[in-house]
């Protein structure tokens, strides 16, 4: 973690609140692997693809992305905000960039999935964009951790 934007920082703030110290052993990724930055002109690209186009290049993302999980075999798997739950949730929203301030994060009960040698704990967050998400999310993490 040693990217210096928001979500790295209210990641770290977070982690370090819920008593979790973020090492070399740790891995990070985004479940889309693009940045949604303003000045990049190829993005634009990505922001005229029709829905279905985006949703084809999405699902082959997120195969990925399990892939990986699989083979690394992480012990941990924290997916942050909506969009990364859905991976594991994908009943969580219907819309692809709905919104919400407070999601149901109550409803999504931490879970176990397989990987190559055993499984992994897969731990659903709010996204610390909002100081109440952010609050919820140090929570959940405190309490998961505890275990």
């Amino acid at each position: 973690m040693e990217h210096h934007y928001n979500f790295a920082r209210q990641l770290r703030r977070m982690c370090g609140k819920a008593g979790l110290s973020l090492t070399g052993e740790w891995v990070g990724t985004n479940r889309c692997a693009v940045q949604w930055d303003s000045g990049n002109d190829v993005i634009a690209d990505l922001r005229t693809m029709a829905p279905d186009e985006f949703d084809a290049c999405q699902a082959k993302m997120d195969e990925l992305l399990i892939d990986l999980i699989r083979q690394i075999q992480p012990v941990n798997v924290i997916l942050v905000g909506h969009f990364a739950c859905r991976l594991f949730y994908p009943n969580l929203y219907a819309h692809r960039f709905a919104r919400c301030t407070c999601p149901p994060y109550e409803k999504l009960l931490p879970m176990w999935v397989p990987n190559l040698e055993g499984t992994s704990w897969i731990i659903p967050i709010q996204h610390p964009s909002m100081p109440i998400n952010e609050k919820l999310a140090t929570e959940r993490l405190r309490i998961h951790f505890r275990q």
